[in-house]
């Protein structure tokens, strides 16, 4: 008997919760005070949104889960410091993992881009080991970028890159891969066995 069991997924709405709101709060925290109380306010709401989602569900992503706890690690040790720039490294130390993971993983014959995009996307076997590669490579450049942004541009650039920045490169990023996708997809079943155009 053929196995009809589908992997359980998490509702939209936990990703929103997790990291796009904590990420809306912090840019409203910023511009009406600084950035010490944007990092309040992201840590602060990154907690009652992991527990709130958790509560809701049972389970969380491992993915929302990183990414929650370099928050509270980052934020926490930067509020008890007093030293913003700590916080700032958080992305940097973020996208280098999610390099590392998706390289490691490859070596080892598991591919975790495909768990996170295969409703996006359905490609061969290849395709997926290709496109971790070009993922990896995506993510050390977005740490390298990050880097960039607060070591030698202003605060107020750093925090809009860390906002609008990384969503929008991340969205152009998927976008520029339509057509390797296309060129890797999978068969399409339902095209065999059909007699061919007149």
């Amino acid at each position: 008997m053929a196995n009809t069991t589908k992997k359980k997924r998490e509702p939209k709405w936990v990703k929103a919760l997790t990291e796009y709101i904590p990420l809306g709060l912090f840019l409203l925290a910023y511009k009406l005070g600084d950035l010490t109380l944007a990092i309040q306010a992201i840590v602060v709401s990154t907690v009652v949104a992991v527990i709130i989602s958790y509560v809701a569900v049972r389970r969380l992503p491992l993915m929302t889960m990183l990414a929650a706890g370099l928050v509270l690690a980052f934020g926490g040790v930067s509020l008890l410091m007093g030293d913003d720039t700590i916080y700032k490294m958080k992305p940097t130390v973020l996208y280098s993992l999610f390099a590392i993971a998706l390289l490691v993983a490859r070596a080892f014959g598991r591919l975790l881009l495909r768990s996170i995009l295969e409703d996006l996307w359905k490609l061969t076997d290849e395709g997926w080991r290709k496109l971790t590669t070009q993922f990896a490579v995506f993510f050390f450049v977005m740490a390298a970028l990050n880097e960039l942004a607060w070591r030698f541009v202003g605060q107020d650039f750093w925090v809009s890159f860390k906002v609008f920045g990384g969503i929008g490169l991340m969205l152009a990023f998927i976008a520029s891969r339509a057509s390797f996708a296309k060129r890797h997809a999978l068969p399409d079943p339902k095209a065999k066995g059909e007699p061919p155009a007149a």
